[in-house]
């Protein structure tokens, strides 16, 4: 056995043993529970910046998330480990596809916390989505979503899905950008790997450079003028990240 592949088990046994208290601690201190209605995802949060640091994640961030709430925080979509990245700078309810529930412990706390997750083929979960998002502004909540819908390896962005923000320019809530970059496009996941090979290759690095942009909040009562304005704003400093790399 070489040494990435004894660096990756432990990794994964690391991750186990750190994810375990804070579940225990979820379910002892109830953060959704709190008055405070960013209190669950200030704990994700907390749990993301543990795991960031136990897989070697070195995140260079520029911008910061605006203060109160809500805010819908949109981001482009590279790999399967965007979400942790995000979130351990972005205090938000993130959007997860609906197979993350059924992962052991960390799909039960992350429901207990305010996840939301979605069957992207079902029709019906994803009218119920919409309803949960609108529901989440509406208590004064941050909704943290990857509108492409899937991990890609393209040059920019692909097509946006407008769910998030027909319900966050109905209700006036504005949208944060947020552009993120890997300084290796081995690290991006284009799907022709298994999502366990993607996970492992991740786990078995030293360490892995990102770069993040954290935009201002853009406002509109037209979803397509928050969609094209936040995607062209992601689009642009995407480019310029690769560039400086």
């Amino acid at each position: 056995m070489n040494g990435r592949k004894i660096l990756g088990i432990l990794r994964l046994t690391l991750l186990g043993l750190v994810t375990l208290p804070y579940f225990l601690g979820a379910v002892i201190l109830r953060p959704d529970k709190s008055r405070d209605k960013l209190a669950g995802a200030k704990y994700i949060g907390k749990w993301c910046r543990s795991m960031m640091s136990l897989l070697g994640y070195r995140i260079q961030v520029k911008g910061k998330a605006p203060e109160g709430s809500p805010y819908l925080f949109v981001c482009n979509h590279r790999s399967s480990l965007d979400p942790l990245a995000l979130m351990a700078h972005v205090p938000g309810y993130p959007v997860s596809r609906a197979d993350v529930e059924d992962y052991p412990v960390v799909g039960k706390g992350a429901r207990m916390l305010g996840v939301i997750f979605v069957e992207k083929t079902n029709r019906s979960s994803r009218a119920a989505t919409k309803e949960a998002i609108r529901r989440a502004f509406e208590e004064g909540k941050n909704i943290v979503i990857f509108p492409e819908g899937k991990t890609h390896a393209e040059p920019s962005t692909v097509t946006f899905q407008k769910g998030a923000y027909d319900q966050a320019a109905d209700l006036g809530v504005p949208v944060v950008p947020v552009a993120l970059d890997y300084k290796y496009t081995s690290d991006y996941w284009d799907h022709k790997e298994t999502m366990v090979q993607h996970y492992f290759k991740n786990l078995a690095k030293w360490k892995t450079p990102i770069r993040m942009r954290i935009g201002k909040p853009i406002e509109s009562e037209n979803a397509f003028t928050l969609l094209r304005q936040s995607q062209a704003w992601i689009d642009e400093q995407v480019s310029e990240i690769r560039s400086e790399w």
